[in-house]
């Protein structure tokens, strides 16, 4: 069996994953895998539906102050 050599692997192809992987690329990951276990379309994922939040609220400063460069400027960005 040949053998496969990436930058980096990320798991799961949900909005998480998949800004992991764009940014990734944006920072000059070239050699990337992406792995999902469910199909396109499936109903499984946490990134949709009509009560999905994201946390902005920690016990560490510093993780409130990344959630707020993501809701500020990331999350506009992409």
């Amino acid at each position: 069996m040949p053998k496969c050599v990436y930058e980096a692997l990320v798991v799961g192809a949900g909005i998480c994953g998949l800004s992991t992987l764009y940014h990734l690329q944006r920072l000059g990951c070239h050699s990337l895998a992406l792995v999902e276990q469910f199909q396109p379309g499936h109903t499984r994922g946490s990134s949709h539906g009509t009560s999905r939040i994201t946390r902005s609220s920690y016990d560490k400063d510093v993780y409130v102050e990344l959630m707020q460069v993501a809701h500020h400027l990331e999350w506009p960005r992409l």
